[in-house]
């Protein structure tokens, strides 16, 4: 790391990231033994479940791709792209987003550090294939061998490895205001408000998790939130963000503005596949977001899904915060900090140079879009912070 870059990490990330507890807790992820192996947690992507020094769980994500492939086709296309979940984490602290688990990079060797403890569950889907171990796991989208995932010759296979929530906190599951519908030719349709507001009025927590106890309860919520999806498009619609912000979850507090904040991130990324998002019910009602499963980013290059950034261009809403570390990160400023940073990772290198250039450009989007939104509305009016707004007259969030 030249000096340059050092001054800027200082002065950019917190004084204790080199010598904080993180740090020291992905090493510890990178090092520890594997002491048991499992198929994944539901998904429709392949991965693991392993268990390092007898305690702690961690979700391991293989790789697919070189570090130079381009996914081709819809923004949301392409397999689970490991080493994105590695980058999306450390830019998320660069840009003080801190929502994310740790996620390291690292190999491991199937035929010592995986087969030896893996279940029989799991065991069941290895292979060999051009003398190469291979599985394929358990997932929706992992039928056979011809789904199956190798590792190099050596036997290794690199991934990510992602940290386990702790058990004591549990998760509400959202349905996304901009979802998208993931069927081509057909866009996605925003909610009726007005019968929003009323299946509010019945249930409180309208949209929430698929994981929680009960019968059916959770996916009745989903099937309500599916059945409010009428009338206008979001992807057509401008005014939508009215219509959002109708629904009394979205019209006080902090929620719109983390949607806002993970929308700039995402778009940064080109990240088009944030279907739902996370909460932590011990958090109440101004609980942040939380971001998680960032694997299906960084796949083109060339390419900068616009569609992304709709919460932030249709609410002309953004923190303060954010508007000042986004103007911190210009001018190249963003792409070298990120290589640094991931110069420290074991799988380095984790980005290709295109993907970084891609990063300073997206980032002047982004910039541009906020400037559009100050010439409509107003500078006070659209920078806020905690879903406080900064204009005494109006606008934003209250």
């Amino acid at each position: 790391m030249d000096m340059q870059c050092r001054k800027l990490l200082e002065a950019l990330m917190p004084r204790s990231f080199s010598r904080s507890l993180s740090g020291a807790i992905l090493r510890a992820m990178h090092q520890g033994k594997i002491t048991k192996a499992d198929v994944g947690h539901k998904g429709t992507q392949l991965k693991l479940t392993l268990v390092l020094n007898d305690e702690q769980k961690v979700v391991f994500k293989p790789a697919w791709y070189p570090r130079d492939y381009i996914v081709e086709g819809p923004p949301y296309a392409g397999r689970d792209r490991h080493n994105a979940e590695v980058a999306v984490f450390h830019l998320g602290r660069i840009l003080e987003l801190r929502r994310s688990p740790l996620v390291v990079g690292r190999k491991v060797h199937l035929p010592t550090e995986i087969l030896p403890v893996a279940t029989e569950r799991l065991k069941k889907t290895f292979f060999q294939k051009n003398d190469k171990p291979c599985f394929y796991g358990s997932c929706l989208y992992c039928k056979g061998p011809e789904d199956g995932v190798c590792a190099e010759a050596g036997g290794l296979l690199e991934g990510s490895l992602t940290l386990w929530m702790p058990e004591q906190f549990h998760l509400k599951l959202y349905r996304h205001p901009w979802g998208r519908t993931y069927q081509e030719g057909r866009l996605a349709k925003d909610w009726d408000a007005e019968g929003a507001n009323k299946l509010h009025e019945v249930l409180p927590n309208l949209g929430e998790d698929l994981h929680r106890g009960g019968e059916g309860g959770g996916r009745k919520l989903e099937m309500a939130m599916c059945r409010l999806r009428v009338g206008h498009t979001w992807e057509k619609d401008e005014t939508y963000c009215a219509k959002v912000k109708s629904v009394p979850s979205y019209s006080h507090g902090p929620r719109l503005l983390d949607i806002v904040d993970t929308a700039v991130l995402d778009f940064l990324v080109g990240n088009a596949d944030r279907h739902h998002y996370e909460r932590m019910l011990e958090g109440g009602s101004d609980a942040a977001l939380i971001i998680l499963d960032n694997a299906k980013s960084f796949g083109n290059p060339q390419h900068d899904e616009m569609s992304i950034l709709a919460p932030l261009y249709q609410c002309c809403l953004i923190r303060a915060s954010l508007w000042q570390r986004l103007l911190a990160l210009q001018d190249g400023v963003l792409s070298r900090v990120l290589a640094s940073v991931l110069e420290q990772d074991p799988i380095a290198p984790v980005l290709t140079q295109s993907h970084l250039e891609a990063l300073d450009r997206r980032l002047e989007k982004v910039l541009h879009q906020v400037e559009e939104c100050v010439d409509r509305v107003g500078i006070a009016a659209i920078v806020v912070d905690n879903g406080v707004s900064k204009s005494k007259t109006g606008g934003g969030l209250s």
